[in-house]
């Protein structure tokens, strides 16, 4: 099956639940990340954790959440880039700050969400002080089509425009750079230290079984006081005709395996040519 690997780590979380938890999220752009964040937070809620945020604690915020971006959570959300040179937070394109601090933030922060590569000693400093690292995975063919679909969406137009005139233009172009930067990402983090807790799901083992991986995701953030039944209703209320209902700008087709009738056989193979081995690694068949 497609995102089917031989790297599972376990479903169960050792030790004692976690009351006051600090999950870092991660992967890709267009990798499901929304999704993602969405049943962590909803996971949280049913286990009754009362959330902490540092965004929502910061003078730009009380503008920040009325402005409109990809999604109304947007400006809420605690995004973490890790760069070569510092930690930042930010809302979209429109606020940046540096953290100085990290304990200071991880202290303010519940559920931080990042898009950034794995970097040797900056990642693992933030890794050691978190309760759980999950990264999310997709296949990058249809990872890189449904960035093609959202680049051209206003909030993107806005925010992050691109220089294509059009969406054949944009694949054209990206074909040859996203497969690469696509392995190095994935690749980075399979490889971390196994001590650091890396924990990977992937966006197809969410579409063929939600509720599996709603109590895997569970176990891993240590949160155990969430009724049998409790994971039924929200596997419900995360399917794909839910989240697309309440947020059409972000959400589009939500399909795996696009790539089969939308990408020709020579862009495929040039796909294959600079992901390959990571794809195969994450159970991702070539043809």
């Amino acid at each position: 099956m497609p995102g089917s690997r031989t790297i599972e780590t376990s479903p169960v979380r050792s030790g004692p639940p976690v009351t006051q938890p600090v999950i870092f999220q991660c992967g890709v752009a267009k990798s499901g990340n929304f999704w993602l964040y969405t049943a962590i937070q909803k996971l949280l809620d049913a286990a009754g954790v009362e959330q902490r945020s540092f965004i929502q604690n910061q003078p730009i915020y009380q503008q920040a959440k009325d402005w409109t971006l990809s999604f109304p959570e947007q400006a809420s959300i605690d995004v973490l880039d890790i760069t070569p040179q510092a930690y930042v937070t930010r809302i979209s394109s429109r606020f940046e700050q540096e953290i100085t601090d990290l304990d200071a933030y991880l202290a303010e922060a519940t559920h931080v969400w990042s898009h950034s590569p794995y970097r040797a000693g900056l990642s693992d400093a933030v890794f050691k002080r978190v309760n759980c690292v999950i990264y999310i995975v997709r296949d990058p063919r249809d990872a890189l089509l449904s960035m093609a679909d959202f680049v051209f969406t206003p909030y993107m137009r806005q925010h992050f425009p691109t220089a294509h005139d059009d969406r054949d233009a944009y694949l054209a172009e990206r074909i040859g750079i996203f497969p690469k930067q696509w392995a190095g990402h994935v690749k980075g983090y399979l490889e971390a230290d196994p001590a650091l807790g890396v924990h990977i799901l992937t966006y197809e083992e969410m579409k063929r079984d939600l509720r599996g991986a709603l109590v895997g995701l569970a176990g891993w953030m240590g949160l155990a006081d969430i009724p049998r039944d409790e994971f039924d209703r929200l596997a419900t209320s995360l399917s794909f005709e839910a989240m697309r209902g309440s947020r059409p700008g972000h959400i589009n087709r939500g399909k795996a395996e696009r790539w089969r009738t939308e990408l020709t056989p020579e862009m495929n193979a040039r796909i294959i040519e600079a992901a390959g081995p990571t794809m195969t690694q994450m159970g991702y068949a070539l043809d």
